[in-house]
């Protein structure tokens, strides 16, 4: 819903997106900031994820139980947890922060900071203007 948002708006305002030059800033530094926290958001759960993977090792849990510390006790690991649906969600985090990344050229070019004058201010700063007339 929100990319359809976004659609609607570029192209129902483009006249307003491009005359304004406030507006491509923000939506630069918006875009910015999507992307800083995907990259946030990605980087957390793969630490989490590592945690979680730390913890529920059998080895870990083994270690972790006071039962099984006893001496005439034996307790054995079962199977390690698979966990590799989880490895490719944090895969798709860090792209997802790759996606945003690389929109910001793309926003990019439409501020000011990209857009050369036109080419009647060129001439002007030329003195070309001033010939003319």
């Amino acid at each position: 819903r929100s990319s359809d948002l976004g659609l609607v708006v570029y192209l129902r305002f483009n006249a307003i997106y491009t005359d304004a030059r406030k507006v491509p800033l923000v939506d630069f530094f918006v875009t910015g900031g999507f992307a800083f926290l995907w990259l946030v958001a990605a980087a957390a759960w793969g630490k989490g994820l590592m945690d979680v993977k730390s913890a529920t090792r059998p080895s870990s849990i083994i270690n972790a139980m006071s039962l099984c510390q006893e001496k005439l006790v034996a307790c054995t690991a079962g199977a390690t947890p698979s966990m590799g649906l989880a490895n490719i969600s944090v895969l798709f985090g860090f792209l997802n922060f790759l996606l945003w990344a690389g929109n910001l050229w793309f926003v990019y070019k439409e501020t000011a900071w990209h857009k050369q004058p036109s080419s009647k201010e060129n001439a002007v700063e030329r003195g070309e203007e001033e010939e003319r007339q």
